[in-house]
C-alpha cells in the first residue's frame, strides 16, 4: 500500500534558527550541544499550537543530530542540528503539510527575531509532494561542505 506524501522542507541557510550547532561545537562537546538540545524542545513546543507532538529519540548519523517526533493526527518532524540546521516534516495529507507550514512560519517569526534573515527564512518555507525531492542526506552535505568553504 502507497500513501501520497507531503513534506514541509526547510534549511536554515542564515543560521537563524535557535537550536544550530557548528561543527566545532560538536566535536568539542562544548556547553552548546546542551543548550541546542533545550532550543530544540522550546522550539518543538512552540510548534503545538498545530498539533499535539510527542519525541520519539535522537541519532547521531555521520555527525547529522537529528530529534524525532510525532505528530499525534499524523505525520512525523525531524530536526537536524547540524549547521545548516534542518527542519523536515511528513505527512500524508495536503492538507495537513500546508497547516503546519503555517505553523512553521508563525514559530518562526516568533522564536527567531523580527531581522531579514527570519523573514527570508519564513518565506522558504512551502510544501512539496513527494516526486519533488525531499532533503537527502546527499543535498545536505553538498551544502554543509559549501558552507563549510564559506566559514572555513
Amino acid at each position: 500500500m502507497k500513501l501520497k506524501h507531503y513534506y514541509v522542507n526547510l534549511i536554515d541557510l542564515p543560521e537563524v534558527l535557535p537550536f544550530s550547532l557548528t561543527e566545532e561545537e560538536i566535536e568539542n562537546k562544548t556547553d552548546a550541544q546542551e543548550e541546542s538540545g533545550k532550543e530544540v524542545f522550546n522550539f518543538v513546543e512552540a510548534l503545538e499550537g498545530f498539533d499535539t507532538i510527542h519525541y520519539i529519540g535522537q541519532d547521531n548519523v555521520e555527525g547529522k543530530f537529528y530529534q524525532r517526533f510525532l505528530f499525534n493526527g499524523g505525520g512525523f518532524l525531524e530536526l537536524m542540528q547540524k549547521a545548516p540546521s534542518a527542519i523536515v516534516a511528513h505527512f500524508s495529507r495536503k492538507e495537513r503539510a500546508q497547516e503546519f507550514a503555517e505553523e512553521l512560519r508563525k514559530v518562526i517569526k516568533e522564536k527567531c527575531g523580527e531581522e531579514k534573515e527570519v523573514e527570508l527564512l519564513a518565506s522558504d518555507v512551502e510544501v512539496n509532494k513527494e516526486e519533488e525531492g525531499s532533503l537527502s542526506y546527499e543535498k545536505w552535505s553538498k551544502l554543509n561542505n559549501v558552507r563549510s568553504s564559506i566559514t572555513g
